[in-house]
């Protein structure tokens, strides 16, 4: 039976857990199409969001802002060589001129600055006790490096072939010979090449335009379970040994509610949660230079804080990122004809390489990407929890009103789905006594960003509870996990149980609350009927 979504009409591939066109996940679908609606008829567009993974239920999407997609027209044909028993991918796949400043081919390249506005440099606080960086340069271009690459291509590759076309990116680079670039493929059922299979797992190595099969004995893995990724990285580790590591993760991601991934050969599989892949890297016991995130709404706080233990910076998008996400060939390149450059200017080439190719690829895209200095985090957070006691203060003198205004017309990501809203809109909004220093210290920890068609994007964005209250309990415990002390949690369970107070004497929800009307929530942990009470004159 053909499937079709419900929120924008376009047809839906059979197994799909989201629509390509529009994002909305398959809660929605219907097996006839909705009346009035366009269907895009010459490619698909598609972002990396509106996946909820399987831990959550599949949820209705609030209409308002479109979802905006990048069309993407796919390659079918790939040249297959075989040398020496490695199985070796040709660089000529998809022509340079895809991309606008891209001159030339792999060897000898001239590459141009991105044309896209310029983005914003961090004013970087003057801060005392900051760890060292877990990452010391050599220095004189002398550095070796190891890219490790998490390639969980789920059906953003199955059906749009956007894994294939990274990979592609990437070959077009000129890699020499400091560069480990080791690619790690799986989580698709079938994949736009002749090389990568849909059956097993399975590790390469890019260099030269040639991918090079180097393990071939993985069998079918989940991409999404913690030990998939810790061994990758201890393989990578041990095998390539180099001065600094990077580690990027590509797929469909959920941000701090939804965690990383999809693998769609585990369809019933939940993703990774912030606290497995927490688990994944302590177990892998590496540190890094960088670990990106190639995939949506990753750029949070509790994200940036599970992270700080492992890697000097973080580089991530508030926002959904279209379906073929980074841009690979031109940082790649100027990386590897200066393996000792600086990191921030190395992430701000990967963020401007984003932004341009995406601003350039489709005008009605958005794009936002930041590179966050981890080493900053415990400041940072020191901060926050000042501005949620603050903010508790604040609540306790009657002021949710107020609170909760500054909340909805905070900036928020993922169209409104993950509960996720900008840091340093809400301060403003918020207008406590400490929102200037939290707003400083975001400033000074968010190193680099740039955007494009959005605005209110400040590169860090946190979990505030409000439209989806019945995930509250799961992220209350995610929290204390992660290490959060009570101060963030304190402050969103007063916050949120007055509002389930306010819901259940009117039965319906205070302004921008949705969905969460006939909950019962008197028996979790974080329910706090004292709050309720101090507000009870006010319903």
């Amino acid at each position: 039976m053909a499937r079709f979504c419900g929120h924008c009409g376009s047809p839906m591939a059979d197994g799909s857990h989201f629509c390509g066109h529009c994002g909305a996940s398959d809660g929605l679908t219907t097996s006839t199409r909705p009346a009035q609606q366009t269907v895009l008829q010459n490619g698909a567009a598609f972002n990396r969001g509106g996946y909820m993974p399987a831990q959550y239920p599949a949820r209705q999407r609030r209409s308002g802002k479109s979802r905006k997609g990048l069309i993407l027209a796919l390659c079918s044909v790939f040249a297959v060589m075989i040398v020496v028993g490695s199985v070796v991918l040709s660089n000529m796949l998809i022509g340079a001129g895809n991309y606008p400043y891209y001159n030339g081919g792999s060897s000898g390249s001239s590459y141009t600055q991105p044309t896209s506005g310029p983005g914003v440099y961090g004013t970087p606080l003057e801060l005392s006790g900051l760890r060292e960086n877990y990452t010391h340069l050599v220095g004189g271009g002398n550095d070796v490096i190891t890219i490790m690459v998490y390639l969980c291509g789920a059906d953003l590759e199955s059906e749009y072939g956007c894994a294939t076309t990274d990979l592609q990116e990437m070959l077009d680079a000129d890699i020499g010979d400091n560069i480990n670039l080791i690619v790690q493929t799986g989580g698709a059922s079938s994949w736009y090449n002749d090389l990568v299979s849909g059956e097993r797992c399975q590790r390469w190595q890019l260099r030269g335009g040639n991918m090079t099969l180097i393990d071939d004995t993985l069998g079918q893995q989940n991409m999404t379970e913690p030990g998939t990724l810790s061994s990758f990285v201890t393989y990578c580790a041990q095998n390539y040994p180099a001065d600094r590591n990077i580690l990027i993760l590509w797929d469909h991601g959920g941000g701090t509610m939804g965690g990383f991934g999809y693998d769609e050969n585990f369809r019933s599989s939940p993703s990774m949660s912030l606290e497995k892949m927490d688990g994944a890297l302590a177990s892998a016991g590496v540190n890094f230079d960088i670990v990106g995130f190639d995939a949506c709404l990753m750029s949070t706080v509790e994200t940036a804080y599970m992270l700080s233990d492992y890697a000097d910076y973080l580089i991530a998008s508030e926002e959904s990122e279209p379906g073929d996400g980074w841009y690979y060939t031109n940082w790649l390149s100027e990386l590897s004809h200066n393996t000792s450059m600086d990191t921030v200017e190395l992430g701000a080439k990967i963020i401007d390489d984003f932004v341009t190719v995406c601003a350039d690829s489709n005008s009605s895209n958005e794009a936002t990407l930041s590179i966050l200095e981890l080493r900053q985090m415990p400041y940072l957070y020191e901060q926050l929890c000042a501005f949620f006691n603050d903010a508790q203060e604040q609540l306790a003198d009657m002021q949710f009103e107020r609170l909760s205004r500054a909340r909805s017309d905070s900036k928020d990501f993922g169209e409104n789905s993950f509960d996720q809203i900008d840091v340093v809109d809400f301060a403003g909004n918020a207008d406590l006594s400490l929102s200037d220093s939290l707003t400083r210290a975001v400033d000074s920890i968010v190193r680099y960003r740039n955007t494009y068609n959005i605005s209110g994007a400040n590169g860090l964005a946190m979990y505030f509870p409000y439209e989806w209250l019945d995930y509250y309990e799961s992220m209350f415990t995610l929290q204390k996990q992660l290490g959060f002390g009570s101060e963030s949690t304190n402050f969103f369970s007063n916050f949120v149980s007055v509002m389930v107070g306010g819901q259940s004497a009117y039965q319906s929800t205070p302004t921008g609350g949705t969905g969460s009307e006939s909950s019962d929530y008197t028996d979790t942990e974080w329910f706090d009927s004292a709050a309720i009470d101090s507000y009870s004159g006010l319903y």
